[in-house]
């Protein structure tokens, strides 16, 4: 289980990411990305792998709500985190607010950290409202989001 302060580094950053979902999506409804993001120093966010359009609309046997099956999320999963080595948080970008289908994320994550040998810090939904870690449960929603510059 994760502690809260294991995502403390990057909570900075969940919060411009909520900002600029909120600033980017003028639609109620947009395609699922996933992002696995090292968090070995603050440098790691910039080096973030994504895969968008993983709500996987293709349909596959045994899919789950957002269509996508758990072997694809783990295979998708884990060529994200290729070469990486340091520790990791999964972020899923999802429209809505979060689901039971969501819970198939965390899975997902922690056996394809455990396939590619690395400590999973997080798996984190972000949507226009904010933030869940669902690992540690901890959130962040706001109704009015202010992103100061600087």
């Amino acid at each position: 289980m994760s502690e809260p302060t294991d995502l403390d580094r990057l909570v900075p950053w969940l919060r411009c990411r909520v900002a600029v979902l909120r600033a980017s999506t003028l639609r109620r409804s947009f395609d699922v990305s996933v992002e696995v993001v090292p968090l070995a120093d603050d440098t790691g966010r910039d080096r973030a792998h994504r895969a968008d359009g993983a709500d996987g609309a293709d349909g596959a046997d045994g899919a789950d709500e957002q269509g996508m099956d758990r072997g694809l999320q783990v295979d998708l999963l884990c060529r994200l985190m290729a070469g990486m080595d340091s520790p990791v948080a999964v972020v899923v970008v999802r429209p809505g607010h979060h689901t039971d289908g969501d819970v198939s994320w965390a899975g997902a994550a922690h056996e394809a950290a455990d396939v590619c040998g690395l400590r999973l810090l997080g798996v984190v939904m972000v949507s226009r409202w904010g933030w869940l870690d669902l690992l540690s449960g901890v959130r962040r929603d706001w109704k009015r989001l202010r992103i100061r510059s600087g």
